[in-house]
């Protein structure tokens, strides 16, 4: 017979839904030299970022320019491209090949601008007190002009282009030249981005004028009033300092600080009278007009040199017999009174009477005898300029 069977049963049904990725981050990259925020991005390269923000599994991922291509999986990116707009937005679709699950999302593309730095002007130092062009300065100095004070901005310094565009073996601040002349190369970083620039001076280390620092320099104005005080004519000394040197300024000044600053130069260097009594020390500066580097020396002006400037003083020696008889070296004792000063010349002679007439000048080539506990010797010191009468006790 004909019969019907009905049967009933359940079926469950799961939907899955679409699966959440976490944040994706900014695809940035610096612009180069062209400034043009185009350059080109591999978008492979965020494959295992899109990766670590899935749950785990197997997973196909799809690169695509809009979120419409990326919902119908169509026109995916295959290969490196370049931005057209910056920034730009990339589209992700991930697809769980064990579940079928989908997951999208979204990074942008940046192309971040490069430091905008000035080309710096070249820095020239003077040398410092040890004459070999050799000298440490401070290259921070040029910062500023590299930077336009801009900030988020650090800066290095390096001996070559090779190191300020790895960022490696950065120069120590203060900096010694190793030669004469050098190329410093600079790199700009972005603090924030880390995008850099670079460029470079030449660091050139001028010489100071060379001049004559040997010789003990000093005016003697041989002032007969004897009171300390003259008037100079600094200008005098200048030859002697120069040594035939070319090409450079003077000037005087009462302190090495104002000389070394070229401060408060001596207005009237021809007519300066000492703010010192009997000796003052002066400081002169010779400038090279070309490179403004400068070397200083003191002066001595002395109202009567051949009295402030020489040692004179008491002469005692040992009696070594005890006998009340011993000779005395007049050149040595000379020497010790002239000290430092050239042209100086001193004449003996044993009686007032005789120095002031100059006559019977004792001969102090010979050992001079003396055969008292205590004689006086009478002296005339004289220079090119100026001649001055002393005595010298001689002391057994």
């Amino acid at each position: 017979a004909n019969s019907t069977c009905t049967i009933d049963d359940s079926i469950s049904v799961t939907l899955i839904s679409t699966q959440s990725i976490n944040t994706i981050s900014n695809y940035e990259v610096c612009d180069d030299i062209s400034g043009d925020a185009i350059e080109t991005f591999d978008l492979s390269t965020k494959d295992n970022e899109i990766l670590n923000a899935l749950s785990a599994g197997n997973y196909s991922i799809s690169y695509h320019q809009s979120l419409t291509d990326s919902e119908n999986n169509t026109n995916p990116i295959t290969s490196p491209i370049q931005n057209t707009t910056n920034p730009e937005t990339i589209y992700v679709k991930t697809i769980n090949t064990d579940t079928g699950c989908l997951g999208y999302t979204s990074f942008d593309l940046i192309v971040n601008e490069l430091p905008n730095i000035t080309t710096p002007t070249d820095l020239s130092l003077c040398d410092d007190a040890l004459a070999d062009r050799i000298t440490a300065t401070d290259l921070s100095i040029k910062n500023d002009e590299i930077t336009a004070s801009q900030s988020n901005l650090s800066i290095t310094y390096h001996a070559t282009q090779q190191d300020a565009d790895a960022g490696i073996n950065v120069l120590a601040i203060p900096y010694t030249n190793t030669s004469p002349t050098e190329t410093i190369y600079t790199r700009v970083q972005n603090t924030n981005t880390g995008c850099f620039s670079t460029t470079f001076f030449n660091l050139t280390v001028e010489e100071n004028p060379i001049i004559n620092t040997s010789d003990f320099h000093y005016i003697d104005a041989c002032d007969k009033d004897y009171d300390g005080f003259a008037t100079f004519d600094l200008t005098t000394i200048i030859p002697d300092i120069l040594q035939g040197l070319t090409n450079v300024s003077v000037t005087f000044h009462q302190t090495l600080n104002d000389a070394e600053l070229d401060e408060n130069a001596i207005s009237d260097d021809t007519n300066y009278n000492n703010a010192i009594i009997e000796e003052q020390t002066l400081y002169a500066r010779v400038e090279n007009n070309n490179t403004g580097c400068a070397s200083f020396v003191p002066v001595e002006i002395h109202p009567n040199l051949l009295l402030t400037a020489t040692s004179i003083d008491v002469i005692q020696i040992c009696d070594i017999d005890n006998d009340i008889n011993e000779n005395f070296d007049l050149a040595d004792i000379a020497q010790s009174i002239i000290g430092p000063l050239r042209d100086i010349t001193i004449t003996y002679y044993e009686t007032e009477t005789d120095r002031d007439t100059q006559t019977n000048a004792i001969d102090d080539t010979v050992p001079y005898e003396v055969n008292s506990l205590s004689q006086n010797v009478y002296i005339s010191i004289s220079s090119p300029t100026c001649t001055e009468s002393d005595d010298i006790e001689l002391l057994l």
